[in-house]
Formats: structure tokens, C-alpha cells, sequence
């Protein structure tokens, strides 16, 4: 039987579908399916990708997905794949239960990549200080200014990270922190800036939900 495949953001999938009506030879309806990753255009690697799947015609309870070297399950009316594998493509096959009868309505290949190196940076009253710019002495000393780390300033990619600590190098001191925060040794030495000084933040500890442990690379600042 001749299937027909869209690959379309979701908001679409309902307009394109209105220009695919014809039966297929075998008398049955086509069935025309919708697979839209929510953050990317790839999968990521030991990451929980979320998609939307969707086969017009068919109640989402009756919409079965399959990927080869992955874990798929559903979860808050999506579905999560999660590839396990090395190889750089991976397989997506969306079927539907019609009265009993399993039909395929569609197969999709996505780029597999592992997960891009997250990224520390200072965040003050809403900005993003990254490592080489410059900041002054009052921000650095702003309660709201804490360390965060992400995977890119364009939040594609939501997996959560918390920062467990960090070591602070000024001059020849190193001064440590059990949080995102400054410490009020660190704090106590930030009295003691002048333009030009360089601060070093380092040994940036943090966990994913997983419970993994991540070091971040090191951020040097220059006082203003």
C-alpha cells in the first residue's frame, strides 16, 4: 500500500492533511501521520527527546511508536525517545490501531549527536555575564547575582543542571563555595577589586536529574 508521510511542525499538520483525501489501492483510507520533535530538528543521546505524534483520524491512545536502539514511552501526551546507540541516524516508525488491525503510517530518520558541553555563566538581575566580559565590583556583590550553567543561550535544550559548588581564584587565594552563590569569604575579597583585576571561577560542580555529576569548564572575568 502507498503510504503518505508528512514531516511538518504539528500546527501545520492539520492544514496539510485537508490535501491528502484519496484512497489507496487496496480500497483502504491512507493514513497520514505527523511526527514533530519539540525541541530540535536531531536527538540527542542518553537524552529524553520529546515529540508530538500524531495520525489524523486516530485517538492518541491508538498511535504506537517504535524506534530501533532506543527506549520510547509516553508520557503527558507526548512521546519520549531515548536513543542508546552510537550510530549517527535512527529509525522512527509511527503505526495506528484501526479496529484491531495495526497499520503503518509512517517512518522517519533523525540525526543522532550526544549532548553538547554545558556552559557556566554568571546571571545578575536577568543578564547573562559569559566568561571573558567584564564585570564591576557592585555586581558581583548583588544577592541575585548567581552561577548558572546551560546548554546554549538559545534554551533549546531544557535538561535541568544545578550547581553543587565552585572555587573562586583571586590573586593567590582560592576560596570555595557549597552553592551557586558567592561565599562570604569570596564575598568578603570582592572589597578588594580593582580595574583590571581578573577573577577565576572554577572546579564548577553540578548533577543532572539523573544524579550525574558534570564539571563545567572555568570563567575568567576582568573588573571594570
Amino acid at each position: 500500500m502507498k503510504k503518505i508521510i508528512l514531516i511538518v511542525p504539528c500546527l501545520l499538520f492539520w492544514l496539510a492533511a485537508h490535501n491528502v483525501s484519496a484512497a489507496a489501492p487496496d480500497g483502504k483510507r491512507q493514513l497520514v501521520s505527523c511526527i514533530s520533535n519539540m525541541e530540535m530538528n536531531i536527538m540527542y543521546r542518553d537524552y529524553d527527546n520529546k515529540f508530538r505524534v500524531m495520525v489524523q483520524g486516530v485517538p492518541y491512545e491508538k498511535v504506537k511508536v517504535q524506534a530501533e536502539s532506543a527506549m520510547v514511552r509516553k508520557e503527558d501526551g507526548l512521546w519520549i525517545i531515548t536513543p542508546t546507540t552510537d550510530r549517527q541516524t535512527i529509525t522512527v516508525e509511527v503505526f495506528a490501531d484501526i479496529n484491531g488491525q495495526i497499520r503503518e503510517a509512517g517512518t522517519y530518520q533523525f540525526r543522532v549527536k550526544p549532548l553538547p558541553q554545558p556552559m557556566a555563566y554568571l546571571l545578575s538581575d536577568g543578564k547573562e555575564i559569559a566568561s571573558g566580559e567584564y564585570v564591576t565590583k557592585k555586581l558581583l556583590m548583588k544577592e541575585n547575582t548567581v552561577l548558572e550553567v546551560s546548554f546554549g543561550s538559545d534554551g533549546i535544550l531544557n535538561v535541568p543542571l544545578k550547581i553543587l559548588g565552585f572555587d573562586m581564584l583571586y590573586e593567590d587565594y582560592i576560596i570555595h563555595s557549597d552553592s551557586n552563590r558567592f561565599s562570604d569569604a569570596q564575598q568578603a575579597k570582592f572589597f578588594h577589586l580593582k580595574a583590571g583585576d581578573k577573577i577565576t571561577i572554577q572546579s564548577i560542580r553540578a548533577v543532572d536529574s539523573n544524579g550525574r555529576k558534570v564539571f563545567l569548564s572555568p570563567l575568567v572575568f576582568t573588573v571594570r
